[in-house]
């Protein structure tokens, strides 16, 4: 398959096709619908990027691919330890990592995950009180990161 046809993002609602990064601007020419909510996702480098625009923002961003790593190597198919437990009022072993937060309950259940809310250096409490304020979620297999989900504005 030529280097086009396997990079083409596959459109869906309106997505576009460049350097989708959270907070930048959605090409005028992509339509928005009823809520101003728009989502699709590109087929890059064997997986799928999923990209959420708020009105003409990028909001959301998920991947699974190994291909995208920090400076550190850090993606898809890197562990993270666990570490030690930490007392808190609202749970007897919380384990913490670069201000994640270790297995928080999401809907009502333990995520196996991740989660990181605000962009301070420690997370703020995962709670409701906190939707509104980006969250940063490291979805875990086997012991493994799986994919990595990035939200200006996180509603469960």
């Amino acid at each position: 398959m030529d280097q086009d046809r396997r990079h083409r993002a596959r459109r869906s609602k309106g997505t576009r096709r460049t350097g989708a990064r959270l907070g930048r601007a959605r090409l005028s020419r992509t339509p928005t619908y009823g809520n101003n909510t728009v989502q699709g996702y590109y087929r890059l480098h064997g997986s799928e990027v999923l990209v959420t625009f708020y009105g003409d923002r990028v909001g959301e961003l998920e991947f699974e691919t190994p291909y995208y790593r920090t400076k550190s190597d850090f993606g898809v198919g890197s562990t993270i330890p666990l570490g030690r437990c930490h007392k808190t009022a609202a749970n007897p072993c919380e384990r913490r990592w670069h201000g994640f937060v270790y297995n928080v309950r999401l809907r009502e259940d333990p995520c196996n995950c991740w989660v990181k809310v605000g962009r301070g250096v420690r997370s703020l409490p995962v709670t409701v009180a906190n939707f509104g304020r980006p969250w940063f979620i490291i979805y875990l297999q086997h012991g493994r990161v799986s994919s990595l989900y990035f939200a200006l504005k996180y509603v469960d």
